[in-house]
């Protein structure tokens, strides 16, 4: 079997976007070539499948849990291409789950994939704290007022306490300019990267349509831009096309240049 690096995208409480910056960070990376999966780590309010435009897989991480299927039985293909692994919507599907078996499943997916992005739960809970546990890395989700900005640092000594490294924080729905250095002082790790605020996040929710592949605005330029840093300084992903230069490729996924 395959090893498979596993990430968390994680935020201290609900609110910061982290579902949408799991998709559109996991749809640029699959452009620039990378081998993913998408996995909803929320079992008890999953919001991955519905930000796709799914609302229900034949099978779930649920089903999984509750030792009705195999983890390689629930990858569902998104018509972006993107592979995921959705939770059940279902009240009833919470019967007989035991979320402490996600760390033995989850190594799985490295027969079908490379890497693994896990969309979290809202808060700091057992569900999230499991997810820690079982994951290689975390990037934090959050905004720039204060009070996201102490819920990062939180989720932060979590990860610390839990021993699992936070490689950087996402900034999203900035609306003013940002002090970088007193962000990252204060917490403590790097900025990776930030999202500008943008109604159209949430027009394309409520389509069940992927934000990338929507529009072209600038902060699709920066989802490449954070995708393209992953790919260049943490993983030997080769770009779909590699006789582009990657400011090449990046210009074409956005629609800047022919393909």
């Amino acid at each position: 079997m395959k090893k498979i690096h596993k990430i968390a995208i994680v935020s201290g409480k609900g609110g910061a976007g982290k579902t949408t910056i799991t998709v559109n960070l996991g749809l640029a990376l699959y452009n620039l070539g990378a081998n993913i999966i998408l996995l909803d780590g929320n079992i008890t309010t999953p919001n991955l499948g519905l930000y796709m435009g799914i609302l229900k897989t034949p099978t779930s991480l649920n089903d999984v849990l509750s030792d009705r299927a195999d983890i390689s039985d629930t990858i569902f293909t998104h018509s972006s291409g993107l592979g995921i692994v959705s939770s059940d919507l279902a009240v009833d599907a919470m019967n007989d789950i035991d979320f402490r078996k996600i760390k033995n499943v989850l190594p799985d997916l490295g027969n079908h994939a490379d890497l693994l992005l896990v969309d979290t739960a809202a808060t700091l809970g057992s569900e999230t704290q499991r997810v820690l546990e079982a994951v290689d890395e975390i990037i934090i989700v959050t905004n720039q007022d204060k009070g996201a900005l102490v819920d990062a640092l939180k989720t932060i000594g979590t990860a610390k306490r839990i021993g699992t490294p936070v490689i950087g924080v996402i900034i999203n729905r900035v609306k003013k300019k940002l002090d970088y250095s007193r962000i990252e002082n204060f917490l403590g790790i790097p900025i990776i990267g930030t999202i500008k605020h943008d109604e159209k996040f949430s027009k394309s929710t409520e389509k069940g349509k992927i934000y990338l592949e929507t529009y072209k605005t600038n902060n699709v330029n920066r989802f490449y831009e954070i995708a393209a840093r992953f790919l260049g300084d943490s993983y030997t992903v080769k770009l779909k096309k590699e006789k582009d230069s990657l400011f090449q490729y990046i210009l074409r996924q956005i629609g800047l240049l022919p393909r």
